[in-house]
Order: structure tokens, then C-alpha cells, then sequence
């Protein structure tokens, strides 16, 4: 069974993205910012600004879908804004290559690209 982690697992798209992956026989890591809940099975918190903690989250997986984003429910300046996706991106993809994943697929906001 591959196991695959999704970024953002606990927003609105990514609780959708993690049922249909289980759904599907997927082994499936869910990540994010949130507090686990009681019950979560399959969940880490975690900022994905902390690369030790993408890069352990990551271990033995096959795959990633990057759903984190900037969190909604705080107020961030377009710098800091900016700061916190690039550096959460970067850890994501630097992350997937440690592991050893050779393909990547990102979507945000309807534009898919692969590389």
C-alpha cells in the first residue's frame, strides 16, 4: 500500500482529499497547523516551516499533496504572508526529495503544473 502525506489535511479541501485517498486504500498521513483532535488516527501537527518535522513526517512515503497554505484565521502582512509559503514550499519539496519521491504535482487555485 503507498503511503501518502497531505499538507493542509485538516482545511476544507484537505479533509475532502484525505477520504478519498483512504477511500481509495491509501495509507495516508494527514498534516497541519491544527491541534490533533481525540480520535485522530494518521494525523501529526505540524508547522510545515519546521524542516526536521516535514522531513521526519515524510519518511517512507511515496507520495505528497501540498494543500498547506497560510493559515485563515490570522492576519499576516503580504511579507510575512509571502515568508511563510515560501519556506513551508521549500521544506515540502526539499522534504520529497530526501525521500526520494521523483515526480511532483502541485495545484493551487486551478493551475496544475508537474515536475
Amino acid at each position: 500500500m503507498k503511503k501518502i502525506v497531505v499538507t493542509g489535511g485538516k482545511g476544507g479541501a484537505g479533509t475532502g482529499i484525505v477520504a478519498v485517498l483512504k477511500d481509495r486504500g491509501y495509507d495516508v498521513l494527514s498534516i497541519d497547523l491544527l491541534p490533533q483532535a481525540l480520535g485522530d488516527v494518521d494525523y501529526k501537527q505540524i508547522d510545515l516551516r519546521d524542516a526536521a518535522g516535514v522531513n521526519d513526517a515524510f519518511a517512507g512515503a511515496d507520495g505528497v499533496i501540498h494543500f498547506g497554505s497560510v493559515p485563515g484565521d490570522t492576519w499576516l502582512s503580504t511579507t510575512e504572508a509571502f515568508h511563510n509559503v515560501a519556506v513551508a514550499g521549500f521544506n515540502v519539496f526539499q522534504a520529497a526529495h530526501n525521500v526520494g519521491m521523483r515526480r511532483l504535482g502541485v495545484e493551487h487555485r486551478g493551475l496544475r503544473r508537474s515536475s
